[in-house]
């Protein structure tokens, strides 16, 4: 997630110029809602990719995966 982190940081920068001066132009703001989406969308499209992988291993066993047989 350090990408993630990376882009968070970079809005946190927009913020502290918005707060501290009180300046902020049109396009700053629009920097980080552009920033954020990407953040959300990075982070709900690899939830999606695991609740997918997820749904998919309990399909093919047809049962929870807690009860997938144990290798002895």
């Amino acid at each position: 997630m350090p990408v993630v982190a990376e882009r968070l940081h970079a809005i946190k920068w927009i913020g502290h110029e918005a707060s501290h001066t009180g300046n902020l132009e049109k396009s700053d703001a629009l920097d980080a809602f552009e920033i954020l989406e990407s953040v959300l969308d990075d982070l709900y499209t690899k939830a999606d990719d695991r609740i997918e992988s997820i749904v998919k291993q309990i399909n093919r066993g047809r049962k929870p995966r807690s009860k997938k047989k144990k290798r002895k």
